[in-house]
Parts: C-alpha cells; structure tokens; sequence
C-alpha cells in the first residue's frame, strides 16, 4: 500500500499576496498620476456679456488650442427688443475665464474676473422685466445703457428690477 503525504501548506498564500502587492502598487501610481494631472488646465471656458440686453455668450477652449464655438444665450430683453425694432450694437463685456483640470476642478490661481456690467444684477427678473415692459420703456432702457452715466444706468437697473418683481 502506498500512501500518499498530504500538504496542508497552501500553494496560493504566496501568490495572493504578490497579487495585493501588485493592486496596491497600481492604486497608488493612479494616485500619483492624478496628482500629476490636477494643475493641468484642458479646459478653459471664458464669458462675455451685453450690457444692453444682457445676453451672454461662451467660448470653451479645450486642450492643445480647440476650441468650440461661441454659445449664445439671447436674453428676453434681447428678444423684446428685436421684435419692437429697437436698434442697438452689442458691445460684449468680459465677465470671467475659468480654468479646469481634467477632474473639471477650477486649476490653481486660475481664475480670472472682470468687472460685470450693471444689467448683470437684473438677470434673475429679465424674463418678467422684458414682459412687463412697454416698447418705450424697453427703448429708453436701452439708451440708458447705451450711453448713460453710472448713476444713471444703477437708477434704471433698480426701476428695473422693481418692475421685474411686481
């Protein structure tokens, strides 16, 4: 009869452990990488705005120059004023640039901001301004933002914004 020794040593222990040495060695070269890659800027979105109408346009440049055209987004204000005939030239403000890494983070001391024209603190009432509003007062509204003195255009942006929540 012949007998056979049995090994209760498992073959596998070694192997296991070479294999969690080998994840964990991976997780942490991804963590290295991403940490490489969190001041890298692959995004960079900038802003504009009318200070007439209060539209805003975008333009996304990505990575290596590409760049996406410019989004528009037309105002109400905007649309009143086209469809009464009201006649004036934009004049697109610059209102920020941001910069993203590739998490969509804001990158590090990249951020840069301009002065918003004063139209920008109607924009939460523009939709009931510009409905509430006669095509007159829409043309003088205009004018004043058009070529109004400071004092002038806050004046007309606090009617305006009365009027946008009546």
């Amino acid at each position: 009869m012949t007998t056979a020794s049995l090994d209760h040593a498992s073959s596998e222990a070694p192997q296991s452990r070479s294999r969690w040495w080998r994840r964990a060695l991976i997780t942490l070269v991804i963590i290295f990488a991403a940490a490489l890659l969190l001041p890298i800027t692959v995004r960079q979105v900038e802003s504009r705005m009318d200070p007439v109408t209060g539209s805003m346009t975008w333009k996304t440049t990505w990575l290596f120059g590409i760049t996406s055209g410019p989004q528009l987004d037309v105002s109400p204000v905007e649309t009143r004023m086209k469809t009464s005939g009201i006649e004036w030239t934009p004049s697109w403000q610059f209102l920020h640039n941001t910069h993203r890494n590739i998490f969509g983070g804001v990158t590090r001391y990249e951020y840069e901001c301009g002065v918003h024209p004063p139209i920008y603190e109607l924009r939460p009432v523009l939709t009931e301004f510009a409905a509430s509003s006669t095509d007159e007062e829409l043309r003088q509204f205009a004018s004043l933002m058009q070529s109004g003195t400071a004092a002038e255009q806050k004046a007309a942006i606090e009617a305006a914004i009365e009027k946008g929540l009546e």
